[in-house]
């Protein structure tokens, strides 16, 4: 996996000279929001990243995200990996069919 931000793609095709042109327009979930914790969801082509969110003093910051480098058609498999070492709350998070 070369990008959080882009997980279906490798470092070469993000470098290469013409990848402004291929690279997939980003879908983003409405945030899921619980008191001082959120997730949102970013879909990029076949790619997929779960962020995690925790409110500070002044913003919100990113504490995880899962990376699902093929997000699964309906029946397919996938295989999410996690930044960091996920809390049991962002494991409950994880789409079922799929294993970290």
């Amino acid at each position: 996996m070369g990008s959080i931000r882009y997980p279906s793609l490798n470092v070469e095709q993000l470098i290469d000279a013409n990848a402004i042109s291929r690279i997939p327009k980003a879908v983003f979930s409405e945030p899921r929001v619980n008191l001082d914790k959120a997730n949102m969801d970013v879909i990029t082509g076949p790619g997929k990243a779960l962020y995690f969110l925790e409110k500070s003093v002044n913003d919100w910051r990113i504490v995880n995200v899962l990376l699902y480098e093929r997000w699964p058609d309906e029946g397919g498999l996938c295989r999410g990996t996690f930044l960091t070492t996920p809390t049991q709350e962002q494991r409950r998070a994880e789409f079922k069919g799929c294993t970290p």
